[in-house]
């Protein structure tokens, strides 16, 4: 019988997320349900980052909490050193996840030369309403614009880490890296590309599915995109990667960021324009504060 770990951290600190957990959990639950009617074991393990109050034990799920370094990425890199599984599948706690999510993750690693899967990072849900209706259809637009930009065939070079899998050996070489919450499928993503046999083994499976639950409205997907660019993008992929933030900008950032969306995936330009600009201003104060944007 074939055997993996479902990993997901998790900080809670307000009823939206303890919600969202629940059908996170619920929706797991019934995927080891149905994994085990395909020969599959999973264990399924919530690592709580210090949520205020401290998440409650949960029948049939593991609970690790979270007393090394801190935030996403030490929730998990602790709890990867508890489990055993070679195999370890990951979500987040505002995701659900598709019935036969185990069953296909674990499949795809039939193959040996497979070291990593990713699934696609663009099915959304969230409340009902002609603006929020607006918001989720372009916001998942977007994101399939940016992902299959990376995606050739059955080839990728970059992963969202609300949906994907991997073998527990990868983090030995590549530890989750905390630059934030926000940057931080970029940030992996790139750690794994600078390793050219792990690049090689990553692969993208459009049936790996899940539904991330968006906190919808204009205000928290700006706020969003301008932490993301604060926080996460400018010192991992401005100012490492082009050298600077005035080469970056000049260079292919308009291009892949702006015009490739609008033009390739029909994303709408009203939206394109608000998200990613406040992604480039979170950028440019980033390079302000640092006194880097020479």
């Amino acid at each position: 019988m074939a055997q993996c770990s479902v990993l997901i951290a998790v900080r809670l600190t307000d009823s939206f997320g303890r919600k969202a957990l629940d059908d996170c959990l619920t929706s797991v639950l019934n995927a080891r349900d149905v994994a085990r009617t395909h020969d599959v074991q999973a264990e399924i393990i919530v690592a709580d980052d210090r949520s205020a109050p401290p998440i409650a034990p949960t029948s049939g799920i593991r609970l690790v909490r979270n007393s090394g370094t801190p935030g996403k990425a030490g929730a998990l890199n602790f709890a990867l050193r508890t489990m055993t599984s070679e195999l370890v599948l990951f979500t987040d706690a505002d995701c659900i996840v598709s019935p036969d999510w185990i069953v296909r993750g674990v499949s795809a690693f039939h193959d040996d030369d497979v070291s990593l899967i990713g699934g696609p990072n663009w099915h959304l849900s969230g409340p009902r309403g002609i603006c929020t209706g607006w918001l989720l259809a372009n916001e998942s637009k977007l994101l399939r614009s940016i992902q299959m930009r990376n995606t050739l065939g059955d080839r990728c070079s970059r992963i969202d880490l609300r949906n994907f899998a991997a073998r527990r050996r990868v983090f030995e070489r590549v530890p989750f890296f905390e630059q934030s919450v926000l940057g931080f499928s970029a940030e992996f993503s790139y750690e794994i590309r600078k390793r050219p046999d792990l690049l090689r083994g990553m692969r993208f499976l459009p049936s790996l599915t899940v539904i991330h639950q968006e906190r919808p409205g204009v205000i928290l997907m700006v706020r969003k995109y301008w932490r993301r660019g604060f926080y996460g993008s400018f010192s991992l992929m401005y100012r490492a990667k082009h050298g600077g933030l005035l080469r970056a900008f000049a260079g292919e950032y308009w291009r892949r960021h702006f015009v490739d969306p609008i033009e390739l995936h029909g994303v709408s330009a009203i939206y394109t324009t608000l998200m990613h600009g406040a992604f480039w201003c979170g950028i440019f104060c980033n390079a302000m504060s640092r006194g880097s944007h020479r």
